[in-house]
């Protein structure tokens, strides 16, 4: 008799905190409304960290914070790493705009049967290019280029059979010829399994952290003629509030579909919304939609995925594209291990 109230009491707790974790997440756009929103476009720093990396959340418009099932979860929710059931590990390549590459890779690996962790890294990158000035317009013989990147290490606890919570922390780094910006920014996520077939709901507040600028001073002349030396100016980071959900809404023999839905409340842009579908044929074939409502400049975007399972190990590859209405079509790739 006393295991079994000590058993409910320890469930009761459990459902406590599983409540207020979601209470906190569902209310902290809340706090954050007078700093979000259209009116600050622009205003944002280490803005590649808005580039998705996996290429399946890529083709369903990025609607991927409760999506469980490659190691790129760490960058979209790290809450899902418990949820992965064993180890992962992820590369994905993005070709980006005006020769810009971006690489990616991540590893997630559980160290209980209730606790995951995870570490995964992240650099844009370009070649070299001509310095060009005012009297040498076809090049000066100087090279510039500049260097992204990002590392972070996560942690992901269950807390029930249908609750589970993460956090990670990230170092990122921006560097352009002599100037050099670095912050250490925070991911929070939870992740819950309602019960209902298998609608899952997950919500995650990314990229949150103080405000930075460049290291350094700079000359400033004022009106006089006067010179002085200036702090460049400080910039929030791109800090996104996500509340998603994704349930499977047909499912046959041969046919699995997919739906999904996700608000998205970035710090400095208007908030918009992603509609998205995954067909899955024979669990082999994946097709792949992804439209974001409110979202002018690249609403659209595809992809395609094919897995393979044997031996309890699987293998996927995923492939997603989208048409970008002013700059250059995208395209990215993704390899996944799960063992």
């Amino acid at each position: 008799m006393m295991r079994i109230t000590k058993h409910k009491s320890k469930q009761k707790f459990k459902l406590k905190i599983m409540i207020h974790f979601m209470i906190i997440f569902l209310f902290i756009p809340l706090f954050l409304q007078a700093e979000m929103g259209d009116e600050r476009v622009g205003t944002s720093i280490f803005t590649f960290l808005k580039i998705n990396p996996s290429a399946r959340a890529t083709s369903l418009g990025y609607a991927s914070a409760s999506l469980c099932d490659d190691a790129s979860i760490i960058n979209s929710n790290p809450a899902g790493i418990i949820q992965l059931n064993g180890k992962a590990i992820s590369f994905s390549h993005l070709n980006y705009f005006a020769d810009i590459d971006y690489d990616y890779t991540a590893l997630t690996f559980p160290i209980s049967s209730n606790i995951g962790i995870g570490i995964d890294a992240g650099v844009l990158h370009m070649k070299p290019m001509e310095i060009t000035t005012e009297y040498k317009p076809y090049g000066s013989g100087e090279y510039f280029t500049f260097t992204d990147y990002f590392i972070s290490l996560a942690w992901s606890q269950r807390m029930s059979e249908h609750f589970s919570y993460g956090v990670s922390g990230k170092y990122v780094n921006e560097s352009y010829l002599d100037l050099k910006t670095e912050s250490m920014l925070l991911t929070f996520g939870t992740y819950y399994l309602t019960g209902y077939k298998d609608l899952r709901i997950a919500v995650t507040l990314k990229n949150f952290g103080t405000r930075a600028n460049p290291d350094g001073t700079y000359e400033e002349t004022d009106l006089d003629g006067n010179i002085s030396e200036s702090n460049y100016q400080e910039f929030s980071p791109p800090t996104m509030f996500q509340l998603s959900s994704a349930m499977t809404t047909i499912d046959t023999k041969f046919i699995k579909l997919l739906t999904i839905f996700q608000l998205n409340h970035p710090v400095d842009n208007s908030e918009y919304y992603v509609i998205a579908n995954e067909l899955n044929l024979f669990k082999t074939l994946y097709l792949r939609v992804g439209y974001k409502m409110n979202y002018s400049d690249a609403p659209l975007s595809y992809g395609v995925g094919f897995s393979a399972q044997k031996w309890n190990k699987k293998i996927s590859i995923d492939y997603a594209y989208y048409h970008h209405e002013y700059l250059m079509d995208i395209e990215q790739i993704q390899i996944n291990f799960n063992f």
